[in-house]
């Protein structure tokens, strides 16, 4: 059996590009559609069976069914209707996750902000066309914050139920991506698959054997901004979150989707996009988010709340790569835990390098 000995491919909501060299003759794809995303999976030492492909749309199938918003069989449409409702144990493995991705990062990463995507139309199904969107009034983002739905720690799992707010709603997307992505992961790896990777809606990504990833430019989509080495990441999930995939323009400022719980408004923190790399990828998943809420000092780093996450991040996780994209006023850095042109190569000349 041959192995890939080139796989490279671009991470950033959108997969740009992908070649294998000429060093595989053994391949195959399989596309699909879960939590309203594309979902590609493509491997190079063997083809998909199709019990493999029967598995692995029947796991999306059965996460989709339980943990989507819109569903009205899921839990977490029962859970944000008042309705009744039953939790599984992989229920409530995925809250409890939740509540330690929440604690982990400070409230950053927050699944009871959903109330305020409804309100700035990203919510499912009140999505608008973006030459007709108009923020809400301060008002209105008042009453949310004046509300109490947005505090997570008044969610609690006891004796197989929930306890919450009553009026409080959740959304788990900010994990979940990275969640199945691991498990379809697994799926694979127990199926004898030992190259390729599997992109779920483009922004999470696991790959079983990669030489390089490109990361897209978040200031201009037709471009790159790095190319990593991960020739030495084998089943390693991959993160990217930013403000230029999901937003909206208004008057001359941008929307994001990622809204920041403590002002009821789309974050504006100047991080343009923040890549997390590590071994498991509904905490990667999240941490994109909250890293995309922190504030970053240029004139005192190491006393900023994005310093402190990455450092955070890396006593959990020593072997992750972290990279975070910041610009405002000209000032553009790239702040990350590794070494340009030893781990990854800039192409991009105007950022600086900040190692953490």
């Amino acid at each position: 059996m041959k192995k890939i000995c080139c796989l490279f491919f671009t991470i950033l909501f959108s997969l740009l590009s992908l070649g294998t060299g000429a060093c595989t003759t053994k391949g195959d794809s399989y596309s699909l559609t879960s939590f309203g995303s594309p979902v590609y999976i493509e491997v190079y030492d063997k083809t998909l069976t199709e019990q493999v492909k029967e598995e692995i749309s029947s796991l999306l199938l059965s996460l989709e069914n339980e943990f989507s918003v819109s569903n009205e069989n899921s839990v977490v449409y029962k859970l944000n209707n008042g309705l009744p409702y039953t939790l599984s144990n992989r229920a409530i493995d995925v809250f409890a996750l939740s509540k330690e991705y929440w604690a982990f990062t400070d409230a950053k990463f927050n699944p009871a902000v959903y109330p305020l995507n409804e309100l700035w139309c990203f919510g499912v199904g009140n999505q608008v066309e973006k030459e007709d969107f108009i923020p809400p009034t301060q008002d209105k983002i008042d009453q949310i914050l004046q509300s109490n739905v947005l505090d997570f720690s008044a969610f609690i799992i006891e004796n197989n139920q929930v306890i919450k707010n009553p009026n409080q709603k959740i959304d788990l997307g900010g994990m979940l991506k990275g969640y199945a992505c691991d498990l379809v992961m697994n799926i694979l790896l127990d199926n004898g698959y030992t190259s390729g990777y599997v992109s779920m809606g483009n922004s999470s990504i696991c790959l079983l054997k990669a030489e390089k990833l490109a990361l897209r430019h978040p200031l201009d989509k037709s471009k790159l901004i790095l190319t990593l080495d991960t020739s030495k990441e084998q089943n390693a999930s991959v993160s990217t979150s930013g403000d230029y995939e999901k937003y909206y323009d208004y008057d001359g400022k941008r929307y994001s989707h990622i809204i920041d719980a403590n002002v009821g408004k789309p974050y504006d923190t100047g991080i343009k996009s923040a890549t997390v790399i590590c071994k498991d990828g509904a905490f990667a998943d999240a941490l994109t988010t909250a890293l995309c809420l922190s504030n970053y000092n240029t004139n005192d780093i190491n006393n900023c709340e994005l310093t402190h996450l990455i450092k955070k991040i890396l006593e959990k996780y020593p072997d992750a790569s972290v990279y975070a994209i910041y610009e405002r006023d000209g000032v553009k850095k790239i702040i990350t835990n590794e070494q340009v042109n030893k781990d990854f190569s800039l192409l991009d000349h105007s950022f600086s390098i900040v190692n953490i």
